[in-house]
């Protein structure tokens, strides 16, 4: 039985999310917390019982039989992983809240080498050095517990204190230059917009570090060896985990959770992520660091290179990846990946993994351009305990070659490779009909719309990303996903197809690609229905998405209004040799918030054919302009869409375009002065688009539609 120590505790707890502790206490009690994760709506409920919280270091490489300080366990997030990974070693978890330490207590009482303490860990000594020091979303608090004019470097030193020579530090903790927080997040411990990044004006007790910081600060407490890891998206919900080796071999990030209904977007997380990773420069982005940092080197003879955690699912399925490699004088030797269960339910799944094989009637062979018919060979994996073991292949999978040449401007090979696909598949496949009995119960009861080819065994996870060429064969790696009943073929294309524009969504558009292969829109409609019934039922994933919410995208232009006062409106003259730039006029700050007053003198005006008026460049816009001298009429190469009239009967136009622009008409000779009025009001590209889209779709005029 764990115990729960007292005699540090003062009566007061500090941190506390409110009365929602108490409703966790009753939970942790009850033991009932997947239940209550499916059914509650208050996010400290998934924030502090998700099993989702352990990734950040159910991967790690814990020595069994060692001694671990947990400094800040809260309610217990990770403790439990920790008991299970150190078992028979002890674990000391600290927590100044009595009450967090007791839901703690509840959920890991039946761990017997826990010890809990409530108190403050400054005022507290332990008999025995540790091996490990674990700080979980705690360092940025020192600040409020610590005393001294630098209490960032005096807490440090104090959790060094703690370790034996040689023992290891591990700290989670958000970067204070995360991307997130320039793409929009609030502050995770202020609440402010970019508060981390104008360096925490004001604020005292609490405080996030950039990389670089934190090389000064680890380097100045004593702890001279260190390794950043970089958890994505964050520390708190991590799906993988990168190193700065395998940073440089992933090629792009998922879209994300975000939990935090003042979320902004003002551009896309993951998009910008991926462009920082090809730029080199992700590490200093990073939303969250984990960072092992001694006294002494760190071992180096057998590395975690990556990690990837799928815990997010029913226990059934929680699984792990990780890839090894194993140093020999400072150079990589050999590289493996291992899968693992993170859950016991799990163990026969992973079983089945390195038991598998692709199959159908027919040898699986992949026409790849340019090198005609591959055989398809699955990575054969081997049992290690309760761990199945592959081979890694250090040459590129297909959706990295496909990348590459999309990067090129090369979108002509993806349709190749998913014809070459799906003629495989459709080789392969040894039956014509509709999906049975044990495909719905996977999948779900919605019927097929007709007949399909059918493949079994089958394979629904042939994404390129699982396939990688050799000299000879083309491996399948990840055979997670095979299935021994009929599945039709085109619904394991639609899978591949959605699993490569979701790793290119600025190059590739799933309905373009589908249309290509000739999948029809309700096919699309029936697979994804199926697919999220798989994914929803079956394998109950990404049940974090219940607790997110949709970020508020921000248009700046719109948010700081655009400066239109240092626009020039324009005259054009043609005096006989077309709309010459030498031939024109300016009004200089003509444009005064949405209303536009400029006036023109004409010195020639016998000269003049024909006048052109543009109000401004550079954005779409809507206009409603006016001349005594002439009359004006909108342009439609200028991308022109007329307004219907309004109360007062008056029209306007619409400019889809960056360019918008008015004939002047007159009579006989040009006025010698022309006057012009009205109101502009200025729109984005975004706008533009989809107007345009609304145009191509209905081909009506818009109307009063456009004036909101």
């Amino acid at each position: 039985m764990a115990v729960l120590h007292l005699d540090f505790y003062k009566g007061e707890d500090p941190y506390s999310d409110g009365d929602i502790e108490e409703r966790i206490l009753e939970i942790a009690r009850s033991g009932k917390i997947q239940e209550a994760l499916s059914k509650e709506e208050d996010f400290a409920v998934l924030y502090h019982l998700s099993p989702v919280r352990e990734n950040i270091l159910s991967w790690y490489p814990f020595l069994p039989g060692s001694r671990l300080l947990e400094i800040g366990a809260g309610p217990g997030a990770i403790t439990g992983l920790l008991c299970r990974k150190l078992f028979p070693g002890k674990v000391i978890s600290v927590d100044l809240s009595r009450r967090r330490s007791e839901i703690n207590y509840l959920r890991h009482r039946d761990d017997e080498n826990l010890e809990l303490y409530a108190g403050n860990l400054n005022d507290m000594t332990f008999p025995e050095k540790f091996d490990y020091v674990v700080l979980n979303g705690v360092f940025e608090y020192a600040g409020s517990f610590t005393e001294g004019d630098r209490p960032y470097l005096r807490f440090l030193r104090k959790c060094k204190s703690f370790l034996k020579p040689g023992g290891i530090l591990l700290t989670a903790i958000e970067n204070r230059f995360g991307l997130k927080y320039f793409s929009g997040a609030p502050e995770d411990h202020t609440g402010g917009y970019m508060d981390g990044l104008k360096g925490y004006p004001g604020q005292t007790n609490v405080r996030t570090f950039s990389r670089a910081e934190w090389e000064a600060l680890a380097e100045e407490g004593g702890l001279p060896y260190r390794k950043f890891y970089y958890p994505w998206p964050d520390y708190k919900f991590p799906s993988e985990l990168f190193t700065e080796k395998s940073l440089k071999e992933n090629a792009s990030f998922r879209t994300s959770w975000s939990f935090n209904p003042r979320r902004i977007e003002l551009f896309p997380e993951a998009e910008m992520a991926s462009d920082l990773l090809r730029e080199g420069c992700y590490g200093t982005f990073a939303n969250s660091f984990l960072i092992e940092m001694s006294d002494r080197n760190l071992p180096e003879d057998r590395e975690i290179l990556y990690a990837k955690m799928n815990a997010d699912r029913d226990p059934r399925f929680r699984i792990q990846t990780l890839l090894f490699a194993e140093n020999t004088d400072g150079k990589e030797r050999m590289k493996w990946a291992e899968k693992s269960p993170l859950t016991p339910e799990a163990e026969p799944h992973i079983r089945k993994m390195a038991e598998d094989r692709m199959g159908g009637q027919k040898e699986l062979k992949i026409n790849l351009p340019g090198r005609g018919p591959i055989p398809l060979r699955p990575l054969q994996g081997v049992s290690r305990g309760k761990a199945s073991v592959f081979p890694f292949l250090e040459e590129k999978t297909l959706g990295k070659i496909l990348g590459e040449a999309l990067d090129l401007g090369n979108r002509e090979l993806v349709p190749e490779y998913l014809k070459g696909l799906r003629e495989m598949l459709l080789e392969a496949s040894s039956a014509f009909g509709k999906p049975g009995g044990a495909f719905r119960e996977v999948f779900g009861d919605r019927e097929a719309l007709r007949a399909y080819a059918l493949l079994s065994p089958a394979n629904i996870d042939l994404t390129f990303d699982n396939l990688i060429p050799g000299e000879r064969e083309v491996w399948v790696i990840d055979c997670e996903w095979v299935f021994d009943f009929p599945v039709p073929v085109d619904f394991i294309l639609y899978r591949a197809i959605r699993e490569l524009c979701l790793a290119q969504p600025k190059k590739l558009k799933e309905e373009e690609l589908l249309s290509e292969l000739g999948i029809t829109e309700g096919d699309r409609d029936l697979f994804r229905s199926w697919a999220l019934f798989f994914e929803q039922n079956y394998v109950k994933a990404n049940s974090l998405e219940r607790w997110s919410k949709a970020p508020l995208p921000l248009n700046l232009n719109f948010a700081v209004p655009r400066d239109l006062s240092r626009l020039s409106s324009c005259l054009y003259l043609d005096l006989g040799q077309g709309f010459r730039e030498e031939d024109l006029l300016r009004a200089e700050g003509s444009i005064k918030g949405s209303c536009l007053d400029c006036s023109f003198e004409i010195e020639q005006p016998e000269k003049v054919r024909a006048l052109r008026f543009d109000p401004l460049e550079g954005e779409p816009c809507i206009c409603r302009l006016f001349s005594e001298e002439g009359s004006l009429r909108g342009i439609n190469d200028s991308g022109r869409v007329l307004l219907d009239e309004d109360e007062e009967g008056k029209e306007g136009d619409a400019f889809l375009t960056r360019d918008p622009a008015y004939q002047v008409l007159f009579h006989g000779k040009a006025p010698k002065r022309l006057h012009i009025h009205g109101t502009v009001l200025l729109k984005d590209a975004d706008w533009a688009m989809e107007t345009g889209r609304l145009l191509l779709r209905h081909s009506i005029r818009i109307g009063k539609k456009l004036k909101a």
